[in-house]
């Protein structure tokens, strides 16, 4: 799999496990693990997805990197962590990600949907511009 165009990895070398240096374990689920890394030659941190392939049949093998090849499709979308790129060995399909920080999508939701503390936020509110109280004029007159 080739590197995404314009990506701060260009111009490293394919991607092997020689050449990707994998750091601690971030994190692991139910389809694989999360390690820190960077690719060798490259000050850029990524991290690297390891998908156990073990003991899958060829039809899973072939999902796996079908997946990674969505992945790919959406390598520029803002809001969609981008593949860097990927290799495999016998074991296991390794995805290249972007280094995304703040936490875990998880502990971000959490977070978010806790409920506040304390008397509620008065809001500022925002004069309303003059095509807008004219609109409503309109709508209120007819």
């Amino acid at each position: 799999m080739a590197m995404a165009e314009g990506s701060a990895f260009a111009k490293a070398p394919p991607l092997s496990a020689e050449n990707v240096e994998l750091g601690r374990l971030i994190g692991s689920g139910q389809q694989g693990s999360v390690y820190s890394a960077r690719i060798k030659g490259s000050k850029q941190k990524c991290v690297v997805k390891k998908v156990s392939t073990r003991g899958c049949s060829q039809e899973e093998r072939a999902k796996a990197r079908q997946e990674a090849e969505v992945m790919r499709t959406f390598w520029a979308h803002s809001n969609i962590v981008r593949l860097i790129g990927c290799y495999q060995d016998a074991d296991a399909l390794y995805l290249v990600l972007e280094a995304c920080s703040g936490g875990s999508l998880d502990e971000f939701l959490h977070e978010r949907n806790k409920p506040k503390r304390g008397p509620p936020q008065a809001t500022k509110l925002e004069p309303l511009s003059e095509e807008v109280i004219l609109h409503w004029c309109v709508l209120v007159c007819i």
